[in-house]
């Protein structure tokens, strides 16, 4: 089903992965 893929927001996805690796930012400024 394409159509359900499409109609899903991927910058849900996106914020969620952002949120979830806090430590290589924090691993980057160090």
């Amino acid at each position: 089903p394409k159509g359900t893929q499409h109609q899903k927001p991927p910058q849900h996805q996106h914020q969620r992965q952002h949120q979830q690796p806090p430590q290589y930012q924090l691993r980057r400024d160090q």
